[in-house]
Formats: structure tokens, C-alpha cells, sequence
């Protein structure tokens, strides 16, 4: 209920206002870029006057401004579906399975069909915007003998500029989900949302001309084995008739038309544009800086405040504008970091520095016990785990589990483990003959132990009845040392290794924050704390991101890891959190170094273990 109550008013008051404000600047800027489209479609080197005539015949007609209402709404529901669909924690499927399930999943096929829906949308807006032969997609049929004069065709252009507009906002969508397109990253230098925009906006243009030559690209191959199927589909339901003295847009006379090309180009890229820019807005807007008072004035706006706020869970983006004014402030607001730094009255205790500094600390010790559980996990699958190809000659040691012996070819007994003596008769007295494992006769118990006395009165105990969960257990071993052995079940269900590695780091933003928050906050209280309410926890914090470091070298040593961050172009598509555990890395080290370079040679008198004062010795002589 306390998340709950925190997340009404943070939707409220700050997260439903972003998002509208982005898209009311995304729909102002509409009628600058709709502009630019006309003038590009209509473009004619060799006609000028006439071109510039048309170009204003058309931005001021009645069809220019009713595709601008249309345009607007589309915009809205865009920003509809941002809203709904985005994440400031990637999600990285770990097996092809996972990635299967997460584009065949039914909210992203929604998603997907209503960016189709959109795409078409916009692109009869730009058909009825560049007029001509893609106005309309019922036409008059060229006179001819067989043709009457009343008889109306199928406009394939216009047919081609839906389609092409349809296939374009689907690409976009399906490639977004793959690519994590509704990931939302924050940025690493502070500016103002205008410089912002600004600086991004040039790559934003190329990004969406590029992606639209690709997309075209796909299209028109589809169109040129497939064009026949939509096109004989809607001519049966409309009873319209084929134009024979055209050229058909599925065969390679039709589709080398330059004109035409050039319009499903420029269309697209207008299309990919308009939602290019809603997107950007809306990133812009929502990973704005927001301050949280650290003391509240008030009692009803005490849940607000920075200390409980970082205890949130949900939403994630609540958790995340915490820490990064918490890493702002440690930086640059001295007022503010005092009233970290003080005491509550009455009573005069730290309750501020207390509830940060808690959660920080939860916050890169729970990273740290991912990684050593990782770490553990790999080195158990590397070393202990034997292939299934490797024991298909022994009895199936699946089932050991607190001295029970599972048989792969029987129903569970009780059997107690013991250690196994290879001894070679050569006598012929002894053979090998079937037994059940029910069956546990004295001379196998002398066989297992022959060193043993023999009883005179031996009472063998009655078995006891295996449990249905170790039957079930055992059912699933057996199932998945079949699996195991089969191709295709291999390469779907397979972990990814890279991908194993960044899903450990999706979410080190926050990390990172909490890092420079805490050292930030210790170097400044070597002057600013005036009570001393840091130096009580500079041991806790010294320990835990030194045991954070020792975990990361730990994960790059793992043969999956990478050795060094590749570097990415310019993509709408956020790849930053492919880098994140470097970043991470670097932070930590930095942060570190921030503390030894404060505190000097004091630090020697700071209650650490041995590993961790080693160390920590090497920060201070600038080893590390």
C-alpha cells in the first residue's frame, strides 16, 4: 500500500505531466516537418515556378489540414502506447526461447498491430497529401475496347503507398521489441531539454531516412512474389477491374518506376520521422532531473521525500530519479547535503544519513550477491556437471539427494550411498546375474562392505516408500537427460552468454548512481559533517564496495565476459546497456579513489578484514 500510495502521486503529479507535455511538442512540431514533406514530394528541379506554386497550393488546402488533424491524433495515440510500453530496465531474453516468447507475446503482437494500423494511417495522409496518382484507390479505368467507360479500377499506387506504410510501422515495432526500443536511458551529462533535442535531432533524420531505404527494401521484395494476394483480395471485395494498360506494380517493369520509388521513400521516412521524434521527446522528458526534498516542510508532502522515496520498488522510474538526484546532490548542492548530514530534533539522530546510506548499501550488496551467485552457478555447470553423453554406460546419478538412490530403470529405493571399490575376481564362482533394486540381498551387502562382521540375527528394516516430489524429481531428470540430447531442443533452450552477462548489469544504472552518491557524500563529509554521522558507517561502506569490486573482477575473469566496450554509431536504439557492466566497473574504481584521495592515510585506522585492507592499500599507493 505504500508503494501504491507513492506511485499515485508521483503519476500524477509528474510522470502524466512529462508525457504530455511531450506529446503536445510533438504535435507542434507536425506541421514543420508535414511542411518539409510537401516540399520534398513536389520537388522539380526543372519546373520551378510551378513547383512552388503547387507547394503552397498544397500546405494551404483543405486535404493538407484534415491529414494534419488525423496526423495529431495518431501522434497521441503514439504516445499512448510509449507511455505504456517503456522500461528504464531492459529486458534481455537470456535463451532463443525467451526471445521467441517475447515478440510472439500477446501484448507485443497488440502493440505491433496497432503500429501497423498507425503506419497506414499516415502513409493515406501522405497519399492524400501529394494528390495525383495516389489520391484516391478507386479510379476511373482507361477507355479501351474491352473496358466500358463507367468501370472503375483498382489504383494500385495508392494501394502501394498503404501497404508499404503498413509494413513500415510494423518493421518498426517488431524491430523495437527485439532491439529493446522502449529501454530509456539516462543521460550521463545534465542539459537543457532544447540542446538536447538539438544536438540529437540531425541523427535523428539520418537514422529515419536510412531506416525507411531498408524497410522499402523489404518491402518491395515481399511486394514483388506476395503483391498479387492483397491486390486480387481487395478487387474481389470491391468488384473493381484490373487496368491493363498499366504497368502491374508486382512485376520489375512496374516496380522501376523512380517517381514512385522516391514517393514511397520520402513517405516513410516521414512516417518513421514523426515517430522518431515522439519518441525522443518523450526520453527527453521523462529522464528529466526531478529533486526530491530531502526534509520534508510539510507533513503531506512527507511521502515525497528523499529517504522514503528510495525504498519504492514500483515504479522502477521513481527509484531511478531518486538515486540521480541523490547523485546530483552529492555533487553539487551543498544546502541539501547538509540536511543529510543532520540531526533530528528532538533526539538528534541521523535519520536522514541513516535511510540513505541503508538503501545504497542493500542496493550494491544485493548486485554483489547476483554476481558471486552467478559466478558460483558458472564454475558448478563448468566443473562438477558431467555431460549426458559421458555416463550413458552408468547407473543414473541424478537422483542423489540425501543418500537416496534413484535407478533410471526402476521405481526409487532406499540405497545409502557409499564409497565405490572396483575389485576384479577372476573366479567364475561369482556372476552377474539381473536383480531388482528391491532385491538387496546379504551377499550384495557383503560385496559393498566385505570387511563388515556379519550379524548372527540380521533384521533387514522395511524400505521406506519414496515421497511423490522425489518421484516427480526424478521424472524431470529423466526428461530433461532425454532433451538434452536433441538438437533443436539444445540451441532453444541454450543460455546465451553475453546475454547472461548483460542481464546481470540491466539495472547497474541505479548502482551506479547509488556509488556516487555515497562517495560523493563521504569525501564531502570530511568537511562538511559536522556531527561525525558518516564516519559510523564508513566501514560498512568501505567493505561493501570492496567486496562489490571483488565480484566484478571476478564476472570479467568468466570466459563470456568481454575484455573491453565496443563502441556503437548513432541508434535510436539505446546499446547502452551492453556497456553498463564497464561502466559499472569504472564507477566503482573511481569511486574508491575518491574516498582513499579524501581520507588519506586515516583510513588505516578503519576496522576492515585482511583481504579487504590489501585492498584497499592498493588504492591508497594508486595501484590498482
Amino acid at each position: 500500500m505504500l508503494f501504491l500510495k507513492h506511485s499515485c502521486w508521483f503519476h500524477r503529479k509528474v510522470l502524466y505531466l512529462r508525457a504530455d507535455a511531450s506529446i503536445a511538442w510533438s504535435i507542434l512540431i507536425l506541421p514543420i516537418t508535414t511542411a518539409l514533406f510537401v516540399l520534398l514530394s513536389t520537388f522539380s528541379l526543372l519546373h520551378p515556378i510551378q513547383y512552388i506554386s503547387d507547394s503552397l497550393g498544397l500546405l494551404t488546402s483543405s486535404s493538407t489540414i484534415f491529414s494534419l488533424v488525423l496526423l495529431s491524433v495518431v501522434v497521441l495515440m503514439m504516445g499512448i502506447l510509449n507511455l505504456q510500453s517503456y522500461t528504464v530496465v531492459p529486458s534481455i531474453p537470456c535463451t532463443r526461447i525467451a526471445q521467441l516468447g517475447k515478440v510472439l507475446n500477446p501484448r507485443q503482437c497488440f502493440h505491433t498491430l496497432m503500429h501497423a494500423g498507425l503506419g497506414m494511417l499516415v502513409s493515406w495522409c501522405a497519399a492524400v497529401t501529394i494528390g495525383g496518382r495516389y489520391s484516391a484507390l478507386v479510379s476511373p479505368c482507361t477507355q479501351t475496347e474491352s473496358v466500358d467507360a463507367s468501370s472503375m479500377c483498382l489504383n494500385e499506387y495508392h494501394l502501394l503507398l498503404l501497404l508499404s506504410g503498413a509494413f513500415m510501422g510494423y518493421s518498426h515495432a517488431f524491430l523495437g521489441v527485439l532491439n529493446n526500443m522502449e529501454y530509456v536511458s539516462f543521460p550521463i551529462v545534465q542539459q537543457y531539454k532544447y540542446l538536447r533535442f538539438k544536438g540529437i535531432l540531425r541523427h535523428v533524420v539520418k537514422y529515419s531516412a536510412k531506416q525507411s531505404l531498408c524497410a522499402l527494401r523489404n518491402f518491395l521484395l515481399i511486394y514483388y512474389f506476395l503483391g498479387h494476394v492483397p491486390k486480387t483480395w481487395i478487387s474481389t471485395i470491391l468488384n473493381l477491374q484490373e487496368d491493363s494498360s498499366l504497368h502491374a506494380l508486382d512485376t520489375l517493369a512496374g516496380l522501376l518506376d523512380l517517381p514512385l520509388l522516391y514517393h514511397l521513400w520520402i513517405s516513410g521516412t516521414f512516417l518513421l520521422l514523426t515517430w522518431h521524434i515522439q519518441v525522443l521527446l518523450f526520453r527527453i522528458y521523462i529522464t528529466e532531473a526531478y529533486s526530491f526534498p530531502v526534509q520534508p516542510s510539510f507533513p503531506e508532502v512527507e511521502e515525497g521525500c528523499l529517504s522514503k522515496v528510495l525504498t519504492c520498488k514500483e515504479p522502477a522510474i521513481l527509484k531511478f530519479l531518486a538515486l540521480q538526484d541523490l547523485a546530483l546532490l552529492s555533487q553539487r548542492s551543498v544546502l541539501r547535503r547538509r540536511e543529510v548530514f543532520s540531526l533530528s530534533q528532538p533526539g538528534g539522530h541521523p535519520h536522514n544519513w541513516n535511510a540513505i546510506s541503508k538503501e545504497c548499501l542493500s542496493l550494491i550488496s544485493e548486485l554483489t550477491q547476483r554476481l558471486v551467485s552467478h559466478h558460483d552457478a558458472v564454475a558448478s555447470n563448468g566443473s562438477t556437471r558431467p555431460h549426458p553423453s559421458t555416463s550413458s554406460n552408468t547407473p543414473s546419478t541424478s537422483g542423489l539427494e540425501d543418500g537416496v538412490f534413484f535407478g533410471s530403470g526402476g521405481p526409487p529405493t532406499n540405497y545409502v550411498c557409499r564409497p565405490r571399490f572396483k575389485f576384479r575376481f577372476r573366479t567364475s564362482a561369482i556372476t552377474e546375474t539381473p536383480r531388482l533394486w528391491s532385491a538387496i540381498t546379504e551377499s550384495t551387502s557383503m560385496l559393498s562392505n566385505p570387511f563388515s562382521p556379519t550379524p548372527l540375527h540380521h533384521s533387514t528394516p522395511a524400505p521406506e516408500k519414496p515421497s511423490f516430489n522425489q518421484w516427480v524429481q526424478n521424472c524431470k531428470e529423466q526428461v530433461k537427460g532425454f532433451l538434452t540430447k536433441r538438437v533443436l531442443y539444445m540451441y532453444l533452450f541454450s543460455k546465451l552468454p553475453e546475454a547472461t552477462s548483460q542481464a546481470l548489469f540491466a539495472d547497474s544504472q541505479a548502482h551506479i548512481w547509488a556509488l556516487e552518491g555515497l562517495s560523493h557524500l563521504v569525501r564531502a563529509s570530511y568537511s562538511e559533517d559536522t556531527f561525525g554521522v558518516v564516519q559510523t558507517t564508513l566501514p560498512s561502506i568501505l567493505s561493501t564496495m570492496l567486496a562489490l569490486l571483488e565480484a566484478v573482477d571476478r564476472h570479467f575473469k568468466l570466459p563470456h565476459a568481454s575484455s573491453k566496450p565496443l563502441r556503437y554509431a548513432f541508434n535510436l536504439v539505446d546499446p547502452t546497456y551492453n556497456t553498463m557492466s564497464f561502466a559499472l566497473r569504472a564507477n566503482l574504481r573511481t569511486s574508491i579513489y575518491r574516498i582513499t584521495d579524501t581520507f588519506g592515510d586515516n583510513l588505516n585506522d578503519v576496522q576492515l578484514t585482511a583481504e579487504h585492507r590489501r585492498r584497499l592499500q592498493q588504492f591508497l599507493e594508486y595501484k590498482e
